[in-house]
């Protein structure tokens, strides 16, 4: 028999937060759905839920302050949570109440600022209602009262709208015709004015810096637009009257970053917030004082940064630590011992967020002490590989940066650290934890790239790493394809039949890409290879010809097609005839 509908069924979930107390809000709701879904079904369970939230609200008067409540309260049922399926439909419950003044308007806000992140297409439709596009009321208008749930959603439109903000044109010139991108532009460029004439006439310093957000989250994430290069013009110097603010000379300088010629006041209004703001304000002072890191070369600035380095606070540690990465990678030398005591210093830190700093700054700390005084260095990585996971990662990214930007395997002092440390028994490619053995295979991956010789160990620490996650395996497979152009004949073979199994069980396009690049690296051989080893690499190149990714297509076809004749001459009849129609179907269809 079919299930009959049940009467006003989420109506029971608005009546359970109606009268309860704060403290039994999530229980209550957590009740009411469950009774819900027993009764409408867990597919149907979510359109109901807001199809009755949207009557409920025809009538609510959310200027009063129970039903004001009361949605605040049910807010909470989609935040951090909301199925693709009552995405619609939601926006057009929610993005209305916003406007009408309440305790429900920020938990509205948190909704709609995960829906940006996690369904920006979907937002598309409701930007003229969201923006400063015309007379409507935006989210400007919300700043002054809510600012802390304001600036998430308007970072999130932006920052996942890149691809719509980059379609943005001038507006049309004639009223007959306007296209997508002209109205996208229409959009940007009322945006930029409404908060120019905000900035301008807002007394408030609270209020002024959630503005310079909003502009700086305009400014970077339409970047690609044509529109970009006019941003200056409209917004200089409304910013620019923030910077004398201290409660806003951060967040005003940080915008001023983006657009040449810089401002000659930055430093020293920067220099004299640090030496009396507070932890967190400090930390986003570092920051953006080390966009202008060249100037920051004068005995205060460096006076300053020793102080930050030993604070009891560890946000100005982390900012010091970051300034000092920016300092290191100056091409003067000023100051280089001063600043590379500082970096033994902070390697001796207690703090995730500090050590983080100092894995990052790594790579440029060696280059500044060169390959003639490498301990301070090794001494630095001992300390990070011993730290938090997250600090570990960046320590085997370190190594692995460094590798790739040098283009060679390092000092002897170096790699032996690195095949105890990094890819030994007990190194960090073995870490329990999936990304630091991301990293660390990566690290290996780019020292096969670089080295000249064969390595027996490290061609057995890749082949493990094949049957890890697939972060580490993605790595794995490149080592192994670097590692394949020098490797012993009786290895060869071996190396492609693990890469054969490889594919064949994970069809992940990044792996798929991976390994076909690391099996056409092994055709490139020049060493005597076994034919079984030959005809193995062909028939992996042949079927990756029909794989569904351009990238993996083109990749077997170019190794295909620079097979020399001698290779050729190796391979079974079948195996030859069937290579030569697969590239030639392609080539036919291409």
């Amino acid at each position: 028999m079919p299930r009959a509908a049940p009467p006003a069924a989420s109506a029971g979930v608005i009546a359970a937060v109606q009268t309860c107390a704060e403290a039994e809000v999530a229980s209550a709701l957590r009740s009411a759905v469950h009774s819900l879904r027993e009764q409408v079904g867990s597919k149907s369970m979510p359109v109901q839920l807001v199809a009755e939230v949207a009557d409920w609200l025809a009538t609510a008067d959310l200027t009063q302050a129970p039903a004001s409540r009361t949605l605040a309260r049910l807010t909470r049922l989609w935040t951090g949570r909301v199925s693709p399926a009552v995405a619609r439909p939601l926006l057009d419950v929610l993005v209305p109440c916003i406007y009408v003044a309440g305790e429900h308007v920020d938990g509205c806000l948190t909704v709609l600022a995960h829906m940006a992140r996690a369904l920006p297409t979907l937002m598309v439709p409701h930007m003229p209602s969201l923006l400063p596009t015309g007379s409507s009321p935006n989210l400007l208008v919300l700043i002054e009262g809510h600012a802390a749930a304001v600036v998430p959603l308007w970072h999130a439109l932006f920052a996942q709208g890149e691809g719509l903000w980059a379609m943005a044109r001038p507006s049309a010139k004639t009223a007959t015709f306007t296209s997508h991108s002209e109205r996208v532009g229409t959009w940007v460029l009322d945006t930029r004015v409404a908060l120019a004439q905000a900035l301008d006439h807002t007394f408030s310093d609270t209020t002024a810096a959630a503005l310079l957000q909003c502009v700086d989250d305009l400014v970077a994430h339409t970047h690609a637009s044509p529109l970009h290069h006019t941003h200056a013009d409209v917004l200089r110097a409304p910013v620019e009257r923030w910077c004398v603010v201290p409660a806003t000379t951060v967040a005003a300088y940080r915008v001023l970053t983006r657009w040449p010629p810089r401002s000659r006041d930055a430093m020293p209004h920067l220099l004299a917030l640090l030496r009396t703001a507070a932890p967190h304000e400090s930390e986003e002072a570092w920051r953006v004082a080390a966009e202008w890191a060249p100037e920051a070369t004068s005995s205060a600035w460096l006076d300053q940064l020793a102080s930050d380095a030993a604070h009891a606070s560890p946000e100005r540690r982390a900012g010091a630590a970051y300034m000092l990465g920016r300092l290191l990678a100056q091409p003067s030398g000023t100051h280089a011992q001063q600043l590379c005591d500082l970096v033994l210093r902070l390697s001796g830190d207690t703090n995730e967020a500090v050590l983080r700093e100092v894995a990052r700054l790594w790579p440029e700390y060696v280059q500044v002490q060169g390959a003639d005084n490498l301990c301070p260095c090794i001494t630095v990585l001992d300390a990070l590989r011993q730290a938090s996971m997250p600090v570990r990662a960046e320590c085997a990214r370190a190594v692995g940066v460094w590798v790739e930007r040098q283009g060679q395997p390092g000092p002897p002092a170096l790699q032996v650290w690195m095949s105890e440390h990094l890819w030994g028994k007990d190194g960090l490619v073995h870490d329990a934890d999936a990304v630091t053995r991301s990293h660390a295979m990566w690290a290996l991956a780019n020292w096969c790239a670089v080295a000249d010789v064969f390595c027996l160990e490290r061609e057995q620490v890749a082949l493990r790493a094949l049957q890890d996650d697939e972060r580490v395996a993605v790595h794995a497979v490149r080592a192994i394809g670097s590692l394949g152009r020098r490797a012993p004949p009786a290895e060869v073979e071996r190396m492609l039949r693990e890469v054969q199994a490889l594919v064949a069980r994970d069809r992940a396009p990044k792996v798929r890409w991976n390994a076909t690049a690391s099996v056409s690296r092994v055709l490139e051989r020049e060493d005597a290879t076994p034919p079984g080893a030959w005809a193995m690499g062909v028939q992996c190149m042949t079927v990756a010809l029909d794989d569904p990714l351009f990238k993996v297509k083109r990749i077997a076809l170019q190794a295909l097609v620079h097979v020399t004749p001698t290779v050729w001459a190796t391979l079974p009849v079948a195996t030859r005839e069937a290579a030569r129609a697969a590239v030639e179907r392609v080539q036919a269809h291409s």
